[in-house]
């Protein structure tokens, strides 16, 4: 089936510029649900955030590792995508050079996420390696909690960069020079 990229505009027929063929396969869970999909992301985020400096094997928070305090400073440019993508979608603006660096920053993130959620299924899975020592009876429900928490967000991020070029489009930039003719100043 071969899209056409002609729009319709007043009902004349007009050549788009930018077909986009990926939009229209595009869910409707996506097209309808981006609010709610932030809001889960930002609540996962939270809560990975906060779970990070919980140590699984030993049921206790441990405030003094630096890991869980960078994973916090790294994290900051996730919260800072949210409000740029909630921003571009509500006042209908393009995409941008800075946001598209943000999502660039957002990719290495988001291979962060799955190796949290690789490391913390194979916690899980040691658990017959440790059948001698004590073991605390919240470590499975804790454990599954967060690999369905690391799991949630690392999909909603993969979802909300189909959001972001379903609602705000792609980085082509070079529109923003087609309507400036600089011999005619």
């Amino acid at each position: 089936m071969k899209l056409k990229s002609v729009k319709y505009v007043l009902g004349t027929a007009v050549k788009a510029k930018n077909p986009k063929p990926f939009m229209e396969k595009m869910p409707t869970f996506l097209k309808t649900y981006w609010k709610p999909l932030i809001i889960t992301s930002v609540i996962c985020l939270l809560l990975t955030l906060v779970f990070n400096f919980y140590g699984l094997y030993t049921n206790r928070f441990y405030f003094f590792k630096l890991d869980a305090y960078l994973f916090a400073v790294i994290s900051l440019a996730h919260f800072v995508y949210f409000y740029v993508i909630w921003f571009k979608i509500k006042e209908g603006e393009y995409p941008d050079v800075v946001m598209r660096n943000l999502e660039y920053v957002l990719y290495a993130l988001t291979l962060l996420y799955l190796y949290k959620v690789v490391e913390t299924f194979l916690t899980l899975t040691n658990l017959g390696d440790y059948s001698e020592h004590l073991i605390s009876p919240y470590f499975l429900p804790l454990g599954t909690f967060l690999l369905v928490v690391h799991l949630l967000l690392l999909s909603t991020t993969i979802c909300l960069f189909f959001v972001r070029r379903w609602k705000i489009g792609s980085y082509r930039i070079d529109y923003l020079n087609e309507d400036i003719d600089s011999w005619n100043r």
